[in-house]
């Protein structure tokens, strides 16, 4: 069950000034996302760009922070062709979101991986015959 409503931080991300997003996840949001800024991965959640949203678990931040402790809530979610991964919470501090990950999921990384490992598998075999 989420800790979070999770239209509570689809509102947040709308209004921006109350929504941060970690070094990591702006950096995965422009490379395997395309969304170069803050503002544009912002207004990509905020205008429902995570289609087939599905909550996945929650986990508690264990990192040397002053949040450490608080409750994440990850969820799955495709845009295109892609499937993704976006971990957040509430700042006990502040009260404002944090966007502590935004990625590639676990599921797309290990599908790119196999169909690699079998597109090398038939290159080695045709190198074999020919």
């Amino acid at each position: 069950m989420p800790t979070y409503d999770f239209n509570d931080f689809k509102r947040a991300c709308g209004k921006k000034s109350n929504v941060f997003v970690w070094k990591h996840a702006k950096e995965n949001a422009a490379e395997f996302f395309n969304l170069k800024t803050e503002d544009r991965l912002l207004d990509f959640i905020h205008n429902d760009g995570l289609e087939n949203l599905m909550f996945q678990d929650t986990e508690t931040l264990k990192l040397e922070i002053p949040d450490k402790g608080s409750i994440i809530d990850a969820y799955e979610f495709r845009t295109g062709n892609l499937l993704g991964y976006i971990g957040f919470y509430r700042s006990k501090i502040t009260g404002n979101w944090i966007i502590e990950s935004f990625k590639l999921s676990r599921k797309m990384i290990f599908t790119i991986a196999d169909t690699f490992n079998s597109a090398l598998k038939l290159k080695n075999a045709g190198d074999k015959n020919g």
